[in-house]
């Protein structure tokens, strides 16, 4: 199975926030348009040739020292293997492959991308995946 090093997952989210941060002050945008990059745990599910996650969080914060809250990057392992259940649903996409989510089929995971869509289509574009239980029901990895 394809792995991408940690450390180039992180360059990657890092850069993406700060991109499309950017992006979106110049286009002056409001913030719930802008997008943004989310960490979210849920169980690797197929729907037809989709993959989607269900029992999903909505997206995951970490506190900081400044006391402002952390997404997408700032979300451990930890962090997501305390996370409850959830009620929400996403839709995986891109690097599905290179990820292997298929092969994690049942399995809870913890996911970063992308958050795009609306409340009746969540999408997340996939650029971080990492299994935290081997499934849905919460059993260690």
């Amino acid at each position: 199975m394809f792995r991408i090093p940690t450390f180039l997952i992180l360059i990657a989210v890092m850069a993406m926030e700060t991109t499309g941060l950017a992006l979106a002050q110049r286009s002056g945008a409001p913030k719930s348009d802008q997008l943004r990059v989310v960490a979210v745990v849920g169980c690797v599910t197929a729907d037809g040739d989709a993959w989607v996650l269900t029992n999903a969080s909505g997206p995951l914060a970490v506190p900081t020292a400044d006391g402002k809250a952390e997404t997408g990057s700032g979300v451990t392992f930890e962090k997501a293997k305390a996370e409850p259940p959830g009620k929400e649903r996403y839709r995986l996409m891109n690097m599905l492959t290179e990820f292997g989510v298929a092969q994690h089929k049942g399995q809870r995971v913890l996911v970063k991308g992308l958050l795009l869509g609306d409340a009746k289509d969540r999408r997340l574009n996939l650029v971080a995946f990492e299994p935290v239980a081997l499934t849905c029901n919460g059993a260690s990895r």
